[in-house]
């Protein structure tokens, strides 16, 4: 919890007020988007009723792939709508506790269903421009509907010291929400996992052919 850790050092020094250096980083800027990140078919399978049936309201953070070659496990979502900023967090002295909500401005590019919000955290570092980034998704429960050119009505972002997380209008949802995930997160990194796939299938038929 790092704003957490500032106020608790901010304390120990007798106050904002008495703290000498510059805090690093000295700001914290936070953009949130709306993606399909669902779980479709991998090594052939066809696993999206499995996932639309489990993976259920889930406010854990979850890997994102977002590098030229992300890990085979990580989610590797479609962004479907313009990136709107949530906090713009000067660091120089402990903010709140707690902030929201806070009104999402979003724009839908496409016809889709979002089923994730990419929650973007970009530090800047110093006075030199350097910044560094922190990208994760949380799962949007039944699937929120988008229509190609209209504002996302509904959406809103909270922070605490320790997360931030996204709420919205269930009552627009595609499916019926099922309450909090059946399955761990770990499950369905194993089901993306589609190099495991293919030494598991070559193994097995190694393995068949020796019997025939």
């Amino acid at each position: 919890a790092p704003l957490q850790a500032l106020r608790s050092a901010e304390a120990a020094a007798g106050g904002a007020d008495k703290c000498l250096g510059q805090v690093i980083p000295s700001r914290m800027r936070v953009e949130v988007a709306l993606a399909d990140a669902t779980l479709a078919s991998t090594s052939g399978f066809d696993l999206s009723a499995m996932d639309a049936r489990f993976r259920g309201l889930s406010l854990a953070p979850l890997r994102l792939g977002t590098e030229e070659s992300p890990h085979a496990t990580a989610l590797q979502p479609r962004v479907l709508t313009e990136s709107a900023l949530a906090f713009d967090l000067p660091l120089s002295s402990a903010p709140a506790a707690e902030e929201g909500p806070v009104a999402l401005q979003l724009r839908a590019r496409e016809d889709a269903r979002a089923s994730a919000a990419l929650i973007s955290i970009r530090f800047e570092i110093g006075q030199g421009g350097q910044t560094a980034s922190l990208r994760f998704a949380q799962w949007m429960a039944g699937g929120c509907p988008l229509k190609a050119g209209e504002d996302v009505p509904g959406v809103m972002t909270w922070r605490g010291d320790g997360r931030i997380w996204v709420d919205w209008d269930f009552g627009t949802a595609v499916e019926p929400p099922f309450g909090y995930m059946s399955l761990s997160e770990w499950y369905f990194e194993m089901l993306r996992d589609g190099a495991r796939h293919d030494l598991y299938d070559r193994a097995l038929q190694v393995e068949i052919a020796a019997l025939r």
